[in-house]
């Protein structure tokens, strides 16, 4: 997976102290105009006119695409990563690197205050929405079998304002010829009843900010005791381990990843 970007968290996280002015004029002054300069040529395109070509989103792509989302329609939005399926990014490109990098930009950017909470929650919309658009292309490249490789229940943390991850995992699962429950928005006793009622080899939890850690490490408890295999696995993901590696031992889940491939390879361990 790509992680590259000129905005991302692994290189702006470099430097905690950069001022949000600075950021707001570097995105102003000089991202801004570059992008929409750029995006003024863009045509209406559609799916059926896609074609499959081995190249990768690019850093300065990613920063566009973060920009466009924060400051344009949801019809700009989707335009540009249509475009870039057809200049050869494939559909996987698109979810692997660009909408898991630009979430991670969108984050850091509302960590420094260069955006509102608002402004984030409406552009990471935009991102779920194009992903579902893209849907239908992205699962006919899906790993096709005459049986399913397991069943899996991805959900956020309750009460968790951003769930991209879970859409992310549940997409990218589906087309690995797993059979996902997907869950974004559930309450405790919703987990509890699901786990109860059907079985699944994999349990994923996605969560994004420290408190709801304690919450978290007193349901993977009561997850495996209401469970109907005795062997379920159960993941936590997400961007409170991007935030907080060192926590990636102290969960007492069987493992923990802020990485979407890391989490593909987890699962594909489990069911052979």
């Amino acid at each position: 997976m790509s992680t590259a970007s000129d905005l991302a968290p692994n290189t702006l996280q470099k430097n905690r102290r950069a001022k949000p002015s600075y950021l707001k004029m570097v995105v102003e002054k000089k991202v801004l105009p570059r992008l929409l300069a750029d995006h003024a040529n863009i045509k209406k395109l559609k799916l059926e006119n896609i074609t499959q070509l081995p190249r990768h989103v690019s850093a300065h792509e990613i920063s566009q695409f973060s920009i466009l989302l924060l400051t344009t329609s949801y019809n700009e939005c989707r335009d540009y990563a249509l475009r870039l399926c057809h200049s050869g990014c494939s559909i996987n490109e698109i979810y692997y690197s660009l909408a898991v990098d630009a979430a991670r930009n969108l984050e850091y950017l509302w960590e420094v205050d260069a955006c509102t909470f608002g402004s984030t929650t409406i552009a990471i919309g935009h991102l779920q929405a194009i992903l579902r658009e893209l849907n239908p292309l992205f699962h006919t490249q899906a790993d096709l079998h005459y049986q399913t490789k397991g069943h899996a229940f991805a959900f956020a943390m309750p009460h968790s304002q951003h769930t991209l991850g879970v859409f992310l995992l549940a997409e990218n699962l589906i087309q690995h010829g797993w059979n996902v429950l997907a869950a974004p928005k559930i309450s405790k006793a919703e987990i509890l009843d699901t786990v109860k009622g059907a079985f699944f080899h994999f349990v994923a939890i996605s969560i994004s900010t420290f408190k709801h850690w304690d919450e978290l490490e007193k349901m993977i408890p009561l997850i495996r005791s209401q469970s109907l295999n005795p062997q379920l696995h159960i993941m936590v993901g997400g961007a409170l381990f991007r935030a907080q590696p060192q926590l990636l031992d102290q969960s007492s889940a069987d493992s923990c990843t802020s990485d979407l491939d890391e989490a593909i390879k987890t699962a594909a361990s489990l069911v052979k």
